[in-house]
């Protein structure tokens, strides 16, 4: 009997929910576990929390979305987290929202652009989007085991608000 090898995928689900004023970027005495525990777990009851990884999945896919059509840009962070371990930048870059409306009742867009992505993670960040095209622009990256990620929106446009979406497979 031969053995194989099989996919599980998720679907998207909210890594960050509907941020409408910028974050502050973690500066090098906040990458702290201690921190993250305080301020960013799951539990913290903060606005910025970070989520807890699949452990049955290794990598992780992020869509973004914004309020506005066509004219929404943001700036993002991801960090990630091992168990008692320091933040760790995975990458940012900028967005631009598109035209391809999502399927929810509050009429908003996907980003279709991701900036120059900015990767300092151990394995690649690959970035694919359709520049102005009006697709749905996403990153895909391994997660190396980590247990948590940080998505952070260090600026927004004025009047906009931004989501994070993140699946596994």
């Amino acid at each position: 009997m031969s053995e194989s090898l099989s996919t599980i995928r998720t679907k998207y689900r909210l890594l960050r929910d509907t941020v409408s004023s910028a974050d502050t970027d973690l500066a090098a005495d906040t990458k702290t576990w201690a921190t993250f525990v305080s301020t960013y777990h799951p539990e913290s009851g903060s606005s910025a929390i970070a989520i807890k990884t699949d452990p049955r999945h290794n990598q992780a896919t992020i869509i973004f979305d914004h309020k506005n059509v066509d004219t929404d840009t943001a700036s993002f962070i991801i960090y990630a987290y091992r168990e008692g371990g320091p933040a760790e930048k995975v990458c940012d870059s900028t967005l631009i929202s598109g035209k391809q409306q999502t399927d929810d009742s509050t009429a908003r867009f996907y980003a279709d652009t991701i900036g120059t992505l900015t990767s300092v993670w151990p394995a690649t960040v690959a970035e694919s989007d359709s520049a102005g095209a009006d697709g749905v622009a996403k990153i895909t990256f391994d997660l190396r085991g980590y247990k948590y990620l940080l998505c952070l929106f260090t600026a927004l446009s004025s009047g906009d608000n931004a989501r994070a979406w993140i699946a596994y497979h």
